[in-house]
């Protein structure tokens, strides 16, 4: 399916759910987190003293914070690429993220802070639906691996998973992590893409 349930220390589960319409995720009993909307370079500096600077001297502007009713989180100004929004709401029992682009940051915002409100509105039950109907999608056209160890074979399928979230028809190729790209310093080989892996 489209959806991975997770189990957190303290016993909370939620249920995470990516749809392919739009870079929005489902964070199904989320709604009652604490959620603090922080860009790799503020986490990185914080945690290890450093960040911040390593992008600033690449000329990649300081993220700019975002607290309103419609949407919380922070955008950035890019040297080269479209500005981006990384925003979140809460309602009801569940946590809504969103990741957009525009030509500054103010555009920016404003297609998070769409996608988001027009995700709320059309509610979690369609969103779930369209999340289950993409995840079925996904994995009759994956192939058909049979690994004869559970744990190797969960490994693989979130793998799978992870892939086919990283890789949204409104985003861009994956490079060499993916989105999943270490906080506290420029990527290696600047995260570009490969053709020998």
């Amino acid at each position: 399916t489209g959806v991975v349930r997770l189990e957190l220390s303290g016993g909370t589960c939620l249920e995470a759910e990516v749809a392919p319409r739009d870079p929005v995720l489902l964070l199904r009993g989320g709604g009652g987190c604490a959620v603090e909307a922080k860009p790799s370079g503020a986490y990185a500096k914080e945690a290890f003293g450093r960040g911040d600077d390593a992008w600033a001297s690449r000329g990649i502007a300081a993220p700019e914070g975002v607290d309103r009713p419609e949407i919380r989180g922070w955008t950035q100004a890019l040297p080269v690429d479209p500005a981006v929004c990384a925003g979140y709401r809460g309602e009801g029992g569940d946590l809504w993220v969103a990741v957009d682009r525009g030509a500054d940051p103010h555009a920016a915002l404003v297609e998070c802070s769409t996608l988001l409100s027009r995700a709320v509105a059309e509610g979690a039950a369609r969103f779930s639906a369209e999340a289950r109907a993409w995840g079925a999608e996904v994995w009759a056209g994956s192939a058909k691996v049979q690994i004869p160890y559970a744990t190797l074979d969960r490994l693989y399928r979130v793998g799978m998973y992870k892939f086919a979230g990283a890789t949204h028809p409104r985003g861009v190729p994956c490079g060499l992590q993916g989105p999943w790209i270490a906080d506290d310093r420029i990527p290696a080989w600047a995260s570009d893409y490969h053709f020998n892996i």
